[in-house]
């Protein structure tokens, strides 16, 4: 990023010099280059981030059953073997909310997100469990502790998503960290061509909205420290439900899936 902004701060320069740099088009396409070094880093911490999801579960069951953490490590080894299976459950889930996104289905995707929560715990925390093994293990441990699930995901949602983002954010405003912030951000909004923008957006007649540069720096600012909220949120969501997921088992399971089933029925047909 440092080598994007030198090169933003250079621009009314090198266009003096170079007729070339006057091209919107090629000055992006120089930006993209220059970007690929940082997106490779985010894209192995981000990975690094979704088998932290997984390790958590682990450590947190590790705790929950000897009292202490003895290994860190071992954690994330433990999940190396499976990560293929891993990653096939979370494209299936978010493909999954993704359709059910779309306004015809958003009847069933509060019902669905909630069945299918403990998902990913099912398979961290089960041995030789498949995606789809883990998502009907999920479905039928909460279809019967439905609002005691809700409740929980309710709580863990106002905490982590909005009163913890919206403490970080005033006390950042506060600071006046989000002003100071957004200058090296105004370099690269300002070279978007908002006014192009604003004149497509005027010939709408109900969409009262006036892009300015500044405030989208603001909103980038925000947005990113929200999603940092959201991130180092991960071990208090994760230990809630994985605590919620063994006392579910607890009540519902036995290793055998047969047996699983024999309960299910019992529990229907009483």
């Amino acid at each position: 990023f440092s080598v994007n902004y030198l090169f933003i701060m250079h621009i009314p320069q090198l266009a003096k010099d170079t007729p070339l740099f006057n091209n919107i088009t090629f000055v992006f396409s120089l930006l993209v280059i220059a970007i690929i070094p940082c997106f490779l880093i985010f894209a192995k911490a981000f990975l690094d981030y979704i088998i932290a999801v997984a390790s958590i579960n682990l450590m947190a069951n590790h705790i929950l059953d000897k009292g202490k953490l003895t290994d860190v490590e071992i954690h994330k080894d433990v999940m190396k073997p499976r990560l293929g299976g891993y990653f096939a459950l979370l494209i299936i889930l978010s493909l999954a909310y993704l359709i059910l996104s779309i306004p015809l289905f958003w009847i069933l995707l509060i019902p669905v997100c909630i069945l299918w929560s403990l998902s990913i715990q099912a398979y961290v925390l089960e041995d030789d469990i498949s995606p789809f093994k883990a998502i009907q293990r999920s479905y039928l441990f909460v279809r019967y502790n439905f609002f005691k699930t809700t409740l929980l995901l309710i709580l863990l949602q106002i905490l982590c998503y909005i009163f913890m983002p919206n403490v970080f954010n005033w006390l950042f405003d506060k600071m006046n960290l989000p002003m100071l912030m957004s200058n090296p951000i105004d370099l690269y909004v300002n070279l978007l061509p908002i006014n192009e923008f604003n004149n497509l957006i005027s010939q709408i007649p109900w969409l009262k909205l006036q892009l300015v540069g500044h405030q989208i720096s603001i909103w980038i600012i925000t947005t990113t420290i929200t999603c940092a909220v959201y991130g180092f949120m991960l071990p208090i969501r994760t230990i809630a439900c994985c605590e919620l997921y063994r006392d579910l088992r607890g009540k519902n399971i036995t290793k055998d899936d047969t047996e699983l089933k024999k309960i299910v029925k019992r529990a229907t047909d009483k």
